[in-house]
This record gives C-alpha cells, sequence and structure tokens, in this order.
C-alpha cells in the first residue's frame, strides 16, 4: 500500500509538471467516458432494467399469426383466447386487455380524452402488481351484472383528481356511463405491455367481453405467465399443437398460428437496434480517444527516456517500472472519468429532453433514465479500464529501456526505435479503421433520413391541422347524432378565417392499419382463412382534398351519400390492382365483413395509394366509406382542417365552435399534419444526429492523431531530411516520403475500417429506408472524405520537413 501511495504521489507531480499534455489528455477522456456513461445509462433504463412485474421474465404476450399476409404480430381474437386459455398446460395463467381511450368527466377539471384499457379482472395478478390505495379487481368484477368499477393510474389521479383521497368510492362517468373508482395504481406502474399501441392507460376497467365470436374477429392482447420451469420454447411447442388443432376442428381458422414471445422483449424489442448501434459509436469514440493518448505517451517516452533508464539503473525493476507508468495512466483516467460524469449527467438529461414524443414509446424507461448508483458503477469500471488500455502499451515499451543508448548523455535527440515506429502506425491505422466505421453509420442514417424527408407518403401534410373529437356517451350512441354534430361542426369551422376546407375521419395515415374482412361480388364466398382484408376508413365529404389525397378515377363522397341512397365506398388503387387487376373498378361491388346480410357497396372512386403504416411498409388495400351511411362501423373522431397559413394559428378558434356545440366534449391531440406524417422518422433523425455528433469527434480526434504522429516523426527525423537535402534531394521528393507514410497508415486502416463498416452496416439494416447496407455512395463519399483528412493531417507537417536547415542538421554530426 505504502509503494501504491507513492506512485500516485510521483504521478500527481508528473502530471502537474505537464499541465499542457494533462488537459489535453482529460478533456478527451472525458468526452469519450462520458458519452459512454450518458449511453449507458439510457441503455440500462430501456434494455436492462427488469420490467415492474413480480416474476417478469415468466411474462409472455401471445400473439396470432398469419404468415402468408406478413402478419407477424396480430392480435387476438375471443374464439381463440378461450381454447387457449382451456387447453394449454403450459401458463399458469392467461389475461386479454383492450387498450382503448375513454372520454372522462366528473373529476376537477376540464372533461378528457384518456388512453385506458378494457380487461380480464385477473389482470393485475397475472402482473403480480397491486394498487397502492383500495382494492384491485376480483373476479367477480368480470360477471355481466356486476356493478361498473374502475382503476386509476397514480398519475391521472394527482392531475385529474388532485391527489385526493377521497376519491376511492368516488363515481366517475367513462364514455357517459357510471363508474366506481375502487383502486389507485403505485406511481412506479407502467402498461409497458402495451407500448406498440397508440394509447397507454390512465383507467382499467374490468367486464371484457371475451364471450367466443367469429374466430377473424381479431381485437384483444393476450398476456400469459409461464408455469415455474416452462420456457418460452416449450410453450411455443404447445401452442403451435393447440393452433393446429383449431385449424383442423374450424377451417375458419385456417393460415392462423401462434407466437408467444418474452414480455420482456417484445417491449424493448424496437429499440434493441437503436441503442446497440449507439453503444457502438460512442465505444468506437472512446477507444479512438485511447488511441489518440497511447500516441501521445508514446511521443512522451522519448523525452522520459533518460528519467526512466536512471531509475532502471539504480535497481528499479521492469515490473516496478511498469506499475510506476500504468499508475499515472490510470490517474489521468480517473480524472477524465470525474469530469466526464459531469459530461454525462447533462448529456443524459440533454437525451432525454430533446428525445421525440414516439422514441418514449418504442423505448419505454427512457424518461427514467439517470446517473443512478449501476451507471456510476459502470462509469468507475469503464475509466479504470481505459487507463490500462490506453497506458498498457506505452508503459511496457518505456518500462524495458535501452539503458546505453539513454545514458550516453549526447547532446542528439533520442530516436524512435522500430518497434515503436510500427506500433505507432498501428495505432494510426487502427484509429482511421474507427472512424471509418463511425462516419460510416453516421453516413447511412443521414442517406435514410434523405430519403424518408423527400418521399412521397401518398397525401400532403404541410398547411393541415388534426385534432381528436371523440363522441361518446349515450347521447351520441345514435349515429344520426354523430352525423349532424359533425355537419353542424364542419359549417362552422369552414367558415372561419384562413380555413380552406375540413372534414372528418376515422384514423389518420401514418397511424396504423384498422384490418376488416371484406368480399367482392365476382368471389363472394371466398375459402376460409382467404378473406382479403383492407385498411377502412369511414370519411366525411372533402376528405380527400383537405387530406390532398388525389383522386385517379371516379368521385369523391358528397352530401347526398346519406342512409337513403346508394352505399357507396372508393377503393385506393393498390385493391384495384390485386382484385380487379386491368378492369375498370368503377361499378364494381363490395361488402365489408362476411356477414351476407350487410349491403353491397358500390365503387364509385378509386383514390391514390397512401402510406397508412409508414414509410417503411408496403402499399396495402384500402376502403374509404361516408360516415354519414354507415351506423354499424366506428364513429370518426379526427377532425382534418387545410389551412391557408399556419394550422396551429386557428386551433383555438375551432375549441370555440366544438364547445359552442356540445362543452362535455373533450378536444385531445391537436397537431399540425406534418408533425404527425414526420414521427415515423423522428427516431431515425435523432439517431442520425446523435451518430453525426460522435462522427464528426472522431474525425477530430482522428485528424489530430495522425497529426500528431506525423508531426512527431518528422521531428524525430529533422537530421534524416537535412542530411537528404545536403546530399541533393529535392523538397519535392521530402514532401512526398513523409506524405507517403502517413497516407500509407490512413490507406491501412480505411482498408480495416471498410470490412469493420460493412459488419455494423449489416446490423444497422433493420434502421435504413431505401438504402443499401453496403450503399456504394456513401461508402466511396466517406472514404475520400477521410483519405482528404489524412493528407491534410499529412501535408502540415510534410511542409515543415521541406523547410529543416541542412547546416542545422548536420551541426552534430
Amino acid at each position: 500500500m505504502t509503494g501504491l501511495l507513492r506512485d500516485l504521489k510521483y504521478g500527481l507531480r508528473m502530471l502537474a509538471k505537464n499541465p499542457g499534455f494533462s488537459a489535453v489528455a482529460v478533456l478527451t477522456l472525458a468526452l469519450g467516458i462520458g458519452a459512454n456513461t450518458a449511453i449507458f445509462s439510457v441503455v440500462s433504463a430501456v434494455l436492462l432494467r427488469p420490467l415492474p412485474y413480480r416474476d417478469a421474465d415468466r411474462l409472455a404476450i401471445v400473439w396470432e399469426q398469419n404468415l402468408a399476409r406478413g402478419w407477424h404480430t396480430n392480435i387476438v381474437s375471443a374464439a381463440n383466447f378461450d381454447d387457449w386459455r382451456k387447453q394449454n398446460t403450459v401458463f399458469s395463467d392467461m389475461a386479454a386487455v383492450d387498450p382503448t381511450t375513454f372520454n372522462l368527466t366528473g373529476g376537477v377539471g376540464e372533461p378528457l380524452e384518456i388512453g385506458g384499457e378494457r380487461v380480464t379482472a385477473n389482470l393485475f395478478a397475472l402482473l403480480g402488481v397491486a394498487p397502492m390505495h383500495g382494492r384491485g379487481f376480483v373476479p367477480a368484477d368480470d360477471e355481466p351484472s356486476a356493478p361498473p368499477v374502475a382503476i386509476i393510474s397514480y398519475g391521472l389521479w394527482q392531475r385529474y383528481f388532485g391527489g385526493d383521497a377521497s376519491v376511492i368510492g368516488r363515481q366517475i362517468s367513462l364514455d357517459g356511463h357510471s363508474h366506481t373508482v375502487v383502486g389507485i395504481m403505485p406511481p412506479d406502474f407502467t402498461d409497458a405491455y402495451t407500448t406498440f399501441f397508440d394509447v397507454h392507460g390512465q383507467v382499467w376497467v374490468p367486464g371484457l367481453d371475451m364471450r367466443p365470436q367469429g374466430r377473424t374477429d381479431h381485437a384483444y392482447l393476450a398476456l400469459a405467465r409461464l408455469k415455474p420451469g416452462v420456457t418460452l420454447k416449450q410453450a411455443q411447442v404447445e401452442m403451435d399443437t393447440i393452433a393446429r388443432r383449431i385449424e383442423l376442428q374450424d377451417p375458419e381458422n385456417k393460415g392462423w398460428s401462434v407466437a408467444v414471445v418474452g414480455m420482456h422483449d417484445q417491449i424493448v424489442g424496437l429499440a434493441r437496434p437503436m441503442l446497440w448501434v449507439l453503444v457502438a459509436a460512442v465505444a468506437f469514440v472512446l477507444l479512438i480517444a485511447c488511441v489518440n493518448l497511447a500516441n501521445l505517451l508514446l511521443a512522451r517516452a522519448a523525452s522520459r527516456s533518460k528519467e526512466i533508464a536512471v531509475r532502471s539503473a539504480l535497481g528499479a525493476s521492469s515490473a516496478r517500472m511498469l506499475r510506476q507508468l500504468l499508475t499515472e495512466s490510470v490517474l489521468l483516467a480517473l480524472c477524465g472519468g470525474g469530469l466526464g460524469v459531469l459530461i454525462a449527467a447533462g448529456g443524459t438529461k440533454a437525451l432525454v429532453a430533446l428525445s421525440p414524443s414516439i422514441l418514449f414509446m418504442i423505448a419505454p424507461g427512457l424518461d427514467a433514465a439517470a446517473l443512478n448508483s449501476g451507471v456510476l458503477g459502470f462509469a468507475l469500471l469503464l475509466t479504470i479500464a481505459t487507463g490500462f488500455v490506453f497506458g498498457l502499451f506505452p508503459a511496457w515499451g518505456m518500462s524495458r529501456p535501452d539503458l546505453t543508448d539513454s545514458l550516453k548523455g549526447s547532446g542528439q535527440c533520442s530516436t524512435e526505435s522500430g518497434r515503436g515506429h510500427r506500433l505507432r502506425g498501428f495505432l494510426v491505422a487502427a484509429e482511421f479503421a474507427l472512424a471509418f466505421v463511425l462516419v460510416i453509420g453516421a453516413g447511412l442514417m443521414i442517406r435514410t433520413l434523405v430519403h424518408m424527408t423527400h418521399f412521397n407518403l401518398g397525401f400532403n401534410p404541410h398547411n393541415a391541422l388534426t385534432l381528436r373529437i371523440p363522441l361518446r356517451g349515450p347521447q351520441y350512441q345514435n349515429q344520426g347524432n354523430q352525423a349532424r354534430f359533425f355537419e353542424l361542426l364542419l359549417g362552422r369551422v369552414e367558415a372561419l378565417p384562413g380555413v380552406v376546407c375540413a372534414s372528418v375521419s376515422r384514423g389518420l395515415p401514418i397511424e396504423g392499419w384498422a384490418g376488416w374482412g371484406f368480399v367482392i361480388e365476382e368471389n363472394p364466398h371466398p375459402r376460409p382463412g382467404e378473406t382479403p382484408a383492407a385498411n377502412y376508413l369511414v370519411v366525411a365529404p372533402h376528405y380527400f382534398q383537405t387530406m390532398g389525397i388525389p383522386l385517379r378515377q371516379g368521385r369523391a363522397f358528397s352530401d347526398a351519400d346519406t342512409q337513403d341512397s346508394l352505399r357507396v365506398v372508393i377503393v385506393n388503387e393498390e385493391l384495384v390492382r390485386r382484385y380487379w387487376p386491368g378492369q375498370n373498378p368503377l361499378g364494381k361491388r363490395l361488402r365489408i365483413g362476411t356477414d351476407p346480410n350487410r349491403p353491397w357497396l358500390m365503387v364509385v372512386g378509386v383514390a391514390g395509394n397512401v402510406r397508412t403504416e409508414g414509410p417503411d411498409a408496403r402499399f396495402g388495400p384500402e376502403l374509404y366509406i361516408p360516415y354519414t351511411q354507415y351506423a354499424w362501423v366506428l364513429n370518426p373522431r379526427h377532425l382534418v382542417v387545410r389551412t391557408a397559413g399556419e394550422p396551429l394559428a386557428i386551433a383555438q378558434a375551432i375549441r370555440r365552435e366544438v364547445t359552442g356545440l356540445d362543452k362535455t366534449v373533450p378536444i385531445a391531440d391537436v397537431r399540425p399534419l406534418d408533425q404527425i406524417a414526420g414521427e415515423p422518422a423522428a427516431p431515425r433523425q435523432f439517431l442520425m444526429t446523435l451518430l453525426a455528433v460522435f462522427a464528426a469527434l472522431a474525425l477530430v480526434l482522428a485528424g489530430v492523431g495522425i497529426y500528431g504522429v506525423m508531426a512527431y516523426s518528422v521531428a524525430q527525423r529533422s537530421r534524416e531530411f537535412g542530411i537528404r537535402m545536403a546530399l541533393g534531394a529535392r523538397q519535392g521528393e521530402v514532401l512526398r516520403s513523409v506524405l507517403a507514410q502517413g497516407l500509407f497508415r490512413a490507406g491501412v486502416g480505411l482498408a480495416i475500417g471498410s470490412v469493420a463498416a460493412l459488419a455494423l452496416a449489416h446490423f444497422m439494416s433493420s434502421l435504413l429506408f431505401q438504402v443499401q447496407p453496403t450503399d456504394p455512395a456513401t461508402f466511396m463519399a466517406v472514404a475520400l472524405g477521410l483519405f482528404g483528412l489524412a493528407l491534410l493531417a499529412c501535408y502540415l507537417p510534410a511542409r515543415r520537413a521541406t523547410k529543416v536547415d541542412p547546416m542545422e542538421a548536420l551541426r552534430y554530426e
């Protein structure tokens, strides 16, 4: 211990003796360690933190699949769920969830539309959680005759009920129906199992109607808890057997299989590739920083060679010298790590604050990212490891000095050994290889974002405002009342200054696919499992004009399309391509659903294709039906307004019109349409920004690294250049010699880096859009850019080499 303390004191004196070197080294390490710590805090919160449920590793989500149609994670029908629950032997329990929204009244605030879930009463017992106040659900709550009850979230309790504990037992109105609040969930409870839906629960209502209906009526999310000792693989095998049995018994289920996915894997699956790419990026930045510091230490080795030789001559062993030099490196790392933790604290807060809202949906737990004890422990281990990584090679070489050369005492500058020269060349090549990989990642994401920004989504998102107006409750159960409300509202909104046109719809482009089976008149009885399906939207007149969706054939809906007129439908180009190829679709008829009592709908128009599921997805069949004709479909809830100017400028005026018609109707999610259209690209844009920052830092470090190596090399070879020029060598020859040496090292690094970059690019393939992982334009541009950087970094020292005075160089010869 005494020897270690002496090493620490001596190391501190040496660092204080070289403040310039120490400051550069500490700042370089702080940036690398700080970036790694900040990203690890996010990884820890999203990927490594266990879900807040009891024995969460035994929880699973059970999906239906139809691989022939490309549906890998489909919600479940009540009939199949009932059979799974009765026939399986691998789950101790199964619960069903129907994510939805409710109109809430009865609190201290205005009416709200809130996210909620209709659930089977065993949900919280399956998850292993309980309310912090009140009680949980009991089996009797699932009975149709049971009094309606609800459990609310901690956040809703604080925000809407003012944290009043007497809310337990109080009546609240959900969609106009009275419910008794029986429980309040704890503040750390999250319904992360609904990450892949548009809503997160703030209220839970039991009594979900799970009576078996048609097997094609998919409506529920199925959760399951594995029995102790049962693996996901074993559960998958049994559920495959049950699915085949159901298919044999009921042809309606033909083509449908089952997927059992661990809940944690399902929840973090979308975020995992992005986060691992960031982990790799910051690791590369830190490695580049280590390489730079190793080169700096090698450069210092020459100036300390006599000191090391004297200590060795006085009896210090190689192991003793190695320990001393590594202690100095670790001290540097600890100083850099301390500053890095401060950088990480600010960086983590900035990451959370600047993350797009959609990122919190696909990466639950991101908002909890912070420098906790686990993250600080990681930072300490990383700091110590970093000190050994960048200090080991220089310390190993310096601890074995050549005593004869070092103690000669001549006035000549010491020259670098062949081993040290090769090591420095290797480090420069490694630095450029790492920088190449990182910049390739940033380049591919930039190309992806460019494609997504200029991609035609099939509609015009600019100068349009959207908001939700959910009409629920007893007064709006009559479809005619809904139609009259929207008719009056549209008349008022279109009369507002600055409004070009307005419409209403159920659902918006980009927000997902609402599948509905349909049949065409030419094939009214498709074979089991082969019923066509399409996304359907219930819309008002002027919808296509308001959304900027082109009509390719026929007409749009009008006020003449009423309950008493011909039932009509507008289809998209993709539906025509699949089911009426080469035919005129106008006048064709189809029927939504398989119920023969539903009316035939005549096609009166063909709309352009729209990217309903975002730019990554292919076009799918779509049906548009007028909201005034159908009482059996879900009512419209989105108001879309096209404006002549800034969309948000008319938001308050629209609120006044809605409130003037019915003050009990909530207004939610007021946003410009281009914000919604940009959400799919937001996570990639955020990733691109971070990668670009890390890549820029890598470029600076790589450029400084090769400049430092070449400058040191020129200083070491100044006598050689002087002799060569005295013997007749021209300046151009010296210049080419130095450039060739530096560019060869950079070229080797680029060659090695290209191989590693290919591996990274393939790992990133799921994050790319219309860009191949091996995109030649990106690889060529990055290679030329880095080669140009190397050329510039080598040219400045090379120019200095040509200015060497031969007489000065020969003075000591």
